[in-house]
């Protein structure tokens, strides 16, 4: 509409409308014909609304980048996330070997490894683990035979019930350490 005489009549037209009950029965609908691999008595309290908990967590944790090995009180291998498995090549459901997870690393850093689960698990000869700080590179064997290099960050839960071991995640950290290598190789080569 146009004023005669007076400049025209700007401005913008908005229109809002609350689609949240047609999202919920999209949601609800979706949860009805989806197969729920837990269900069942045994895992009542994994579910959080129509939602299992449980899967959540655990296609979440295949997603990140961020591989996690669960480890028991004693140091044993209880079980890898997807990520972890996928970041070593190895399919799913992946035993390491007899000898366990040391046999994985890079004979060079095996004494940092140990050194790093001592700590974790409290052992007064060594400085205290600090989980929100603490962590150390260690090059770990894939399924190919060849080395990556691998952040590894661990958490103590031996006294959570659920966890009752710790909690180890691993970052893939191979590009930046080559690339520090060959930055420090080209400094070396230059001076």
């Amino acid at each position: 509409m146009v004023n005669p005489g007076k400049d025209p009549v700007s401005g913008t037209f908005v229109r809002t409308e609350d689609l949240t009950e047609e999202q919920e029965a999209v949601i609800e609908s979706a949860n009805e014909s989806a197969p729920d691999p837990y269900a069942g008595p045994a895992n009542s309290e994994l579910r959080a609304g129509n939602h299992n908990a449980r899967y959540l967590y655990e296609t979440a944790l295949g997603a990140l980048p961020t591989g996690v090995i669960h480890l028991c009180a004693d140091g044993a291998f209880l079980g890898a996330t997807s990520a972890m498995e996928r970041m070593l090549g190895h399919p799913p459901g992946w035993e390491p070997p007899e000898g366990g997870l040391l046999e994985l690393v890079h004979p060079d850093d095996q004494e940092i490894g140990i050194a790093a689960l001592a700590r974790l698990a409290g052992d007064p000869a060594h400085e205290p683990w600090d989980s929100t700080t603490d962590s150390v590179d260690l090059r770990v064997r894939n399924a190919d035979g060849d080395y990556r290099w691998l952040e590894a960050r661990g958490t103590d839960l031996r006294q959570d019930s659920q966890v009752a071991g710790y909690l180890v995640s691993f970052t893939d950290v191979t590009s930046r350490v080559e690339a520090t290598q060959y930055r420090s190789q080209f400094f070396r080569t230059a001076a």
